[in-house]
């Protein structure tokens, strides 16, 4: 029962920084993404054709085949340190090819959360394209006062299947730093944020746009943007050990949410509002030169406005975001060569719309994660994790089991 999902991910980054005497940094950096997924669902229930707990759908997606460049370049000028950058994204996947289809339990044709419903067909997925610019200036404005200033315009366009959007903004940024004491320190930020759905969304909203739902045939997929505001306090005790403390605030229009309706499909849609509204704690305790503890917290609430899925309004909460989560890392050297890192992660209970009149709860859970690093050269380091390393069975959605354990392997050289 449920569904299953198995994927391959590799990740590969590169960065360049280069100083251009005393006064001027240049930064490089591009990745590269690949990821394919192989999704499988379950039934529930019995059929004519179908037993519960059977197989009734399978597909190979290419999740993600991205790729991105960025450029920054900061200047030292007397008390200002001015920033200014481009950036680049193509946001790609692959061909999705649907293997196996019960068309009893689907009831297809066609499938609203297949392509076109027909097994063996590859469809390709959306492709999209951002770019941006920015500049801010940081500058004191006294030993005690500093002030950010900075905004940065993007442009994104997309094309899924037919279906094809665009869009394009500037957002400001503002923040204010005061030394309340030579330990202590406030600060006050003001900024909008701009944010396009990726291939998953475009390709779950289309799954909506084709569920025949009447509620969401007008639903075109919007960009999301952002009214924010955050108020930080951070105290140190002494260079390596802080405590941080922040208050924010998100409100943002058309903010893209994903339902489950069961039996139907997985749809990505836009809501009005959401709002976004806590508090976050962090900080890091150095023991001694081979031993660091660093600990977080961020408890938050949430309010939704304008669910076209939510016409009876039985909850006011965005799906599944938790009120609490805590995270605490120890970071300890073993070797001046060899470095580890044991962590271990809280998420509180999180809350969803299973359909129009119930609203239920899935339970907190907790997961560890452990690294071993070693230094091959001056400039160069491997490293082997493990996520959920002791397999934790949870669900990260209504439905969508977790990955289980995660081993993996990444390389950085240093030029």
């Amino acid at each position: 029962m449920g569904a299953e999902a198995n994927k391959e991910k590799t990740l590969l980054d590169i960065a360049y920084s280069q100083p251009i005497g005393e006064d001027v940094l240049v930064e490089l950096s591009a990745y590269k993404n690949n990821e394919d997924r192989t999704e499988k669902n379950f039934s529930d229930t019995s059929g004519s054709t179908y037993n519960a707990g059977d197989l009734v759908f399978q597909r190979d997606v290419g999740v993600d085949d991205s790729y991105g460049l960025k450029s920054k370049v900061t200047a030292f000028i007397d008390n200002h340190e001015i920033l200014f950058g481009a950036e680049y994204k193509k946001l790609k996947g692959g061909e999705s090819t649907i293997t196996h289809l019960n068309t009893e339990y689907n009831n297809t044709p066609p499938a609203p959360w297949s392509i076109n419903g027909i097994v063996g067909v590859k469809s390709d997925f959306s492709e999209t394209e951002q770019e941006a610019i920015f500049l801010s200036d940081r500058f004191e404005y006294s030993d005690k006062l500093t002030f950010q200033l900075g905004a940065r315009y993007d442009k994104y366009e997309a094309v899924h299947l037919g279906f094809k959007t665009k869009d394009k903004k500037l957002t400001p940024k503002l923040g204010v730093e005061y030394l309340v004491s030579e330990d202590n320190i406030l600060g006050f930020y003001a900024y909008q944020t701009f944010r396009a759905p990726g291939t998953p969304e475009l390709n779950h909203h289309l799954d909506a746009v084709n569920s025949g739902r009447a509620e969401l045939q007008n639903n075109n997929l919007k960009t999301e943007s952002a009214n924010a505001i955050d108020v930080v306090y951070r105290h140190n005790f002494s260079s390596s050990n802080f405590l941080k403390a922040s208050l924010f605030f998100y409100d943002v229009k058309d903010y893209i949410t994903f339902k489950e309706v069961p039996k139907e499909g997985y749809y990505a849609y836009n809501l009005d509002k959401a709002k976004f509204f806590g508090l976050t704690l962090n900080g890091q305790y150095k023991v001694n030169d081979t031993f660091l503890i660093k600990a977080g917290a961020t408890y938050q609430k949430t309010k939704k406005e304008g669910d076209v899925l939510d016409l009876n309004e039985i909850s006011n909460k965005i799906d599944y975001v938790p009120n609490l989560k805590v995270n605490l890392s120890l970071d300890y050297d073993i070797t001046p060569k060899i470095g580890s890192s044991f962590a271990i992660n809280y998420t509180g209970t999180r809350y969803y719309e299973k359909d129009s009149t119930a609203v239920e709860k899935l339970d907190d859970f907790v997961t560890a994660d452990l690294s071993l690093n070693y230094k091959i050269l001056k400039n160069s380091v491997v490293e082997i994790y493990g996520q959920n390393i002791f397999d934790k069975d949870y669900d990260t959605r209504y439905g969508v089991p977790s990955t289980g354990a995660i081993i993996g392997a990444s390389f950085k050289y240093q030029f």
